[in-house]
């Protein structure tokens, strides 16, 4: 399921009274009609079975699906980027923070020493970069919400990443994923060294 899938069926969760089920095989998706609890612009949408059948009774139970996640601040690593910072691979997330006492500390990755500026945004360079979890390749922040999405917090997950040019596999324990988190800036970056200590400069090109 896409990130946008997953926001739209949390909203649609809220304002909707699941009424009627009804299953096409064929066309692998649930459809379900709902009764609205309160306004509605008459919107309709379908999710794959497997999917549906999943999240539905937790939605219905709690009102909400929790999901497993790794406590890091990620940042897109694009091949730009990557050609910038001489990162060993062109795609991944770079791990501009782990934060601290969270599962992915715990388990030995490490973050950015190095700030960087974008815009309005500050993130860290120099950190671990993750292409891998639970067995699904990861490039982007959609990647790494797909790659968590069957998981439920206290799961244990693989994590593949690299330092450096070293290849290297965590064993996480997931925590619980907060509605709040969302990526850090991904587009590309010029950076320039600093004359002096400090912040590197960086810009779109």
């Amino acid at each position: 399921m896409s990130v946008a899938m997953d926001l739209y069926m949390r909203l649609m969760a809220r304002v909707l009274i699941p009424s009627r089920w009804g299953e096409n095989r064929q066309r692998g998706s649930l459809k379900i009609r709902c009764e609205a609890s309160g306004g509605s612009v008459g919107i309709g949408f379908a999710v794959p079975i497997d999917t549906a059948r999943r999240v539905l009774p937790e939605l219905l139970t709690t009102g909400e699906v929790r999901r497993g996640w790794i406590d890091v601040r990620p940042v897109q690593l694009t091949p730009r980027l990557a050609r910038d910072l001489s990162a060993p691979v062109a795609s991944g997330l770079l791990v501009s923070e782990a934060i601290r006492g969270g599962n992915a500390d715990a388990a030995g990755l490490r973050g950015g020493s190095r700030a960087v500026r974008l815009g309005r945004s500050v993130f860290r360079i120099g950190g671990d970069i993750i292409v891998e979890v639970d067995g699904v390749p990861v490039s982007n922040i959609a990647d790494l919400f797909s790659s968590l999405e069957d998981n439920k917090p206290g799961e244990t997950v693989q994590v593949v990443y690299f330092r450096g040019g070293s290849r290297r596999t965590a064993s996480i324990t997931l925590s619980e994923r907060s509605p709040q988190i969302s990526p850090l800036p991904t587009s590309p970056l010029s950076c320039s060294l600093p004359s002096s200590p400090g912040r590197k400069t960086c810009s779109r090109p």
